[in-house]
């Protein structure tokens, strides 16, 4: 499997066209230091150990917050803000996960979600901070749902992020910036995602976990994704 995900680009240098949105078990990450935080213990959220802590558990791309966690977690764009800090003050390469809900897909405020977690969640970092990170555009609406965005509305999206990074962080900041796309990624959509211009590649959650499919997935994204 790990030859599988080099040949994919997964740690080799910075390019992540393909990624997992599955974590390490909760009880390997406390031992490292690495645990979420939950209730008011804040300070947890932003303890990240040093690379030299995390190589035993091949720790390349770091997941900083998967959009439900919001939610389920009460984690803030703030907090995303500092963990992001701090995974790449330990040479970590932080996958920062933005996106809307279903009521805000359907009220008309997703590029205002998007605009407000990119502002805050990246707030302070300069452009080639940036340009070292993942921007993961997760719709809370499509992940584990079996829906995905259409390639439609994931274009509109990534063009939006692609535009925000730009017009905020700089032209070389948007373009080595890895902006993929995660949210019921399966081995029939994700030629069509990975074909839009600001697709960089795609997150693989549930996908992941069939053998088979995932091998499709990254056979189909071969010569597309950055």
């Amino acid at each position: 499997m790990r030859d599988a995900i080099g040949h994919a680009g997964l740690g080799d240098g910075g390019q992540h066209p393909l990624g997992f949105g599955h974590r390490i078990p909760e009880r390997l990450l406390a031992e490292h230091g690495l645990a979420r935080a939950r209730g008011g213990d804040r300070d947890r959220g932003v303890r990240i150990a040093g690379r030299a802590d995390v190589d035993d558990v091949d720790v390349r791309p770091c997941d900083d917050c998967f959009p439900v966690g919001r939610r389920l977690f009460g984690d803030t764009d703030e907090l995303v803000n500092r963990r992001t800090v701090a995974a790449l003050g330990a040479k970590l390469t932080p996958i920062v996960c933005i996106g809307e809900t279903l009521d805000e897909r359907e009220g008309n405020q997703t590029l205002e979600v998007l605009d407000r977690q990119i502002k805050v969640g990246l707030d302070g970092m300069t452009g080639d901070q940036i340009g070292s990170l993942v921007v993961a555009y997760e719709p809370v609406w499509a992940i584990g749902t079996g829906r995905n965005a259409t390639p439609e509305q994931a274009g509109e999206a990534h063009a939006h992020i692609r535009q925000r990074l730009r017009q905020w962080f700089g032209a070389d900041a948007a373009e080595h910036c890895h902006v993929i796309y995660g949210g019921s990624v399966k081995p029939d959509n994700i030629g069509e995602l990975v074909a839009l211009p600001d697709v960089d590649g795609a997150l693989v959650g549930g996908a992941s976990l069939d053998i088979k499919g995932f091998f499709d997935i990254v056979a189909k994204s071969r010569g597309r994704a950055v």
